[in-house]
């Protein structure tokens, strides 16, 4: 039999094809090696990987994972691997890194790619160390066929990243400029995505999920669901690869450039799902809860996409509040639900559902979001189930940024950091964000009524992107104070609640439990 991969397998495995200044032992050039020297005095241990900061290449900044140990130029001590148990806090440019021994400096590195890649090897040791489910060593990147159809076309692609080693910051771009994108609500995955900008921004792409094609270049989206896929050719244009994909009633096209290489592999994939069954073309959510598992905490702890440190907690407290009879069952089915979806969109960026974004937040919540990030609506109609809020924007400088400093929830929690301002000469505008009732969840779409009255995700997609993760940086808090206390508490209260209170309420629950990543946005 053998043996379960460890830690260290997990690590290896992470960079197939490294990005620019990601170097992945056995192949760390001496060089390097003697660079890092200048701050990591690893002595007998073997550096695994290698992340070089500096704009010369010496490696004398950056940050180097041994076998035991992690060294980085922002502290110059060595820190054990074993301690690191929570993913750091980054703000403009280094992060926190709570440890036994204190907060840990860690540096930003200046490529996105590279960093990326260095938060991806944190998460893998999280996820080592908190019991996290570890992602397989091989095998197909979602469930069912068209996993398996993938797995053999698309491995060895050699720009294509694969289930979730794709960047979690390009992903979140490309969400948040698409018209279009995950249906995280129903449980669509990603299969493969690759990056078609040239400054590696990620908002042009090609993305493949288990059940369709999606595409976008020049500000223009292509959707195209496997099921109406009858065959896919290429065809060599001026510098690019083009899919032409013939489907009932019509066809499509996608140029890649960026990816032309890894073109004739898209194609063979895309003729595979062809020759599936129509039913076996896409794969169904997993169902979570079971009698053993009535509120499905335990079947999503072990299928999470992302070994986010949060998101066990939300699920423990679950699991004890059914346990001692303070939740009720459905109660807890809900909260699960949110964090599942909280989960998949930190994965994948932003999720849609029926042509809207979607929070997990319920509609009061995200709404007392809105006004913290926007300030007070001008405007507000509709019902429980649909609603309507209109927020005016003052004319140029930065853009809700008031709002957001001088409220006494949010902004005390230091949880919100408004990261977009308007556009400088800017006429005053106004966004108009639509909100329906999802279930366990909520959906809403934002629009710019000024000159154009378009989605703002054509207007102005870095506005969008930062109202976004305003709202990611609330979200895990307004999720875990619904947790401990329900439904009736008013929504300010929670927001207004020191960290402190918090962090008692949940030592309660289920022991003491650091909760340092629900209280600042994260920097990815």
């Amino acid at each position: 039999m053998n043996a379960a991969p460890t830690l260290l397998d997990h690590l290896m495995r992470l960079f197939a094809s490294p990005p620019s200044d990601v170097f992945v032992a056995p192949s760390i050039p001496e060089k390097k090696m003697n660079g890092a020297r200048s701050f990591a005095a690893w002595g007998q241990e073997t550096p695994l990987l290698l992340f070089d900061n500096t704009v010369f290449g010496s490696a004398k900044n950056g940050a180097v994972i041994t076998q035991h140990a992690l060294y980085v130029d922002t502290h110059k001590g060595r820190i054990d691997l074993s301690w690191i148990r929570s993913m750091p806090v980054y703000e403009e440019f280094d992060g926190t890194l709570q440890t036994p021994g204190g907060p840990v400096k860690l540096p930003k590195m200046n490529l996105t790619e590279a960093h990326d890649a260095f938060l991806r090897a944190l998460e893998t040791i999280v996820a080592h160390n908190t019991g996290l489910a570890m992602p397989a060593m091989a095998g197909p990147p979602v469930p069912g066929m068209i996993g398996q159809v993938a797995q053999h076309f698309l491995t060895g692609t050699k720009k294509l990243d694969m289930g979730g080693r794709a960047s979690r910051r390009k992903l979140a771009n490309a969400a948040a400029a698409s018209s279009i994108w995950v249906d995280t609500l129903a449980g669509e995955r990603i299969v493969a995505y690759g990056d078609e900008t040239v400054l590696g921004k990620g908002d042009e792409y090609l993305l493949l999920t288990d059940r369709r094609l999606l595409a976008r270049a020049h500000g223009e989206m292509k959707d195209v669901p496997y099921a109406r896929i009858t065959g896919v050719r290429l065809q060599k244009v001026t510098l690019a690869q083009r899919l032409v994909i013939d489907m009932m009633g019509g066809s499509a096209s996608v140029d890649l450039v960026t990816l032309d290489d890894d073109a004739p592999a898209v194609a063979q994939f895309l003729n595979g799902v062809a020759a599936l069954p129509y039913d076996q073309r896409w794969s169904p959510p997993a169902q979570l809860a079971s009698p053993s598992d009535p509120s499905g905490a335990g079947a999503l702890l072990a299928d999470l996409p992302v070994p986010d440190p949060r998101i066990p907690i939300l699920l423990r407290l679950a699991q004890a509040g059914v346990a001692s009879g303070a939740m009720s069952v459905e109660a807890a089915r809900d909260h699960v639900e949110r964090a599942r979806l909280f989960a998949a969109n930190a994965a994948v960026g932003r999720g849609m559902s029926q042509g809207a974004r979607l929070s997990p937040l319920h509609g009061e919540d995200l709404v007392a979001v809105l006004r913290e990030t926007l300030g007070a609506p001008v405007g507000v109609t509709g019902d429980a189930t649909t609603r309507v809020l209109d927020f005016q924007l003052t004319q140029g400088g930065s853009v809700g940024r008031a709002a957001a400093s001088t409220a006494v929830g949010l902004a005390a929690l230091a949880i919100v950091g408004v990261g977009w301002v308007s556009q400088p000469g800017r006429r005053t505008t106004v966004l108009r964000v639509r909100m329906r009732h999802l279930g366990s969840a909520t959906g809403f779409s934002v629009f710019d009524l000024g000159s154009t009255q378009r989605d703002l995700a054509e207007e102005d997609p870095e506005m969008l992107e930062g109202l976004l993760e305003s709202c990611a940086a609330a979200e895990p808090v307004l999720l875990l104070g619904r947790m401990l206390w329900g439904w009736q508490a008013q929504v300010g209260a929670i927001l207004a609640t020191p960290p402190q209170a918090f962090a008692e309420a949940v030592g309660r629950a289920i022991g003491w439990t650091d909760l340092a990543p629900f209280f600042a946005a994260a920097g990815r």
